[in-house]
């Protein structure tokens, strides 16, 4: 894994094998789903490095109770505003635009998410001038958007998906629903852009944490910790029914209009 692209790719190859497991059989705890899921994630450490399998889990484990995904949104909130601080200012914009478009997701649909992140892509592919580093962890955030869009509104409105009846799977204490369906798919879709938003600030977060943590570091280094911090973000989005506090802009033009580059972060 080297480059920015090979995050996304490989969140969506550990999500299908998420599918294939569990078209089986359902997980019976939301920490069984927990657990799950970092075994798939482990899966992509080389040569099973014990340092990097103790890494996933632990990562994972952030996920593994309401109170500690609570703790970790904000901690995550914490590193926007450290990374936004540090962020060349082109890819701060560029990274505003990603955020913008997630915050509409749910009107703009995913072809159209990834239509506009890829236009956003290749602007930051093509940048000069600026902080390799901040435009490689620019470029992974976009790849995680793309993916992410892609896989959370297939599984939401493809009822052969896997995964299309685990939406909320379980509830705000982290237990299974007896009656996982109980809800309207209607509503649950209103908040796909939450679960999208997840994934991208959590592998954001990560890389960033590498590029200024004042060590020495290489670009696989990046994307191994972006990846790592993604994928159980994303389950817990999905699969999870926790009270989500993103704060979207509140902009009332149209989308094919929208201003990106005036939209607040947060």
């Amino acid at each position: 894994m080297e480059t920015p692209e090979d995050v996304g790719a490989f969140h969506t190859d550990a999500f299908q094998k998420l599918s294939d497991l569990y078209k089986l059989k359902k997980p019976e705890s939301y920490l069984d789903m927990i657990v799950d899921v970092a075994d798939i994630t482990s899966s992509y450490c080389p040569n099973n490095d014990r340092s990097c399998i103790s890494n996933v889990y632990k990562q994972s484990f952030l996920y593994s109770s309401p109170n500690q995904i609570h703790r970790r949104r904000h901690l995550l909130s914490e590193n926007d505003t450290k990374y936004l601080e540090q962020c060349d200012e082109d890819v701060k914009s560029s990274v505003r635009k990603i955020h913008a478009i997630i915050g509409m997701a749910n009107e703009l649909g995913p072809d159209e998410v990834r239509s506009r992140i890829s236009d956003i892509q290749s602007e930051l592919k093509n940048m000069k001038d600026v902080d390799d580093a901040h435009r490689f962890v620019g470029l992974i955030g976009a790849s995680v958007a793309i993916e992410s869009s892609d896989l959370w509104f297939d599984a939401l409105n493809n009822e052969d998906h896997p995964l299309h009846d685990m939406r909320g799977y379980f509830d705000s204490n982290g237990e299974r629903r007896l009656e996982s369906n109980s809800r309207k798919l209607e509503d649950l879709s209103l908040q796909i852009n939450n679960v999208i938003m997840a994934d991208f600030r959590a592998a954001m977060a990560a890389g960033f944490d590498v590029v200024t943590s004042g060590a020495v570091f290489d670009y696989p280094t990046i994307v191994t910790a972006s990846l790592f911090a993604a994928i159980p973000a994303s389950a817990q989005g999905f699969f999870g029914d926790f009270e989500d506090d993103y704060d979207y802009e509140d902009d009332s033009s149209s989308t094919d209009d929208y201003d990106y580059k005036d939209t607040p972060l947060f």
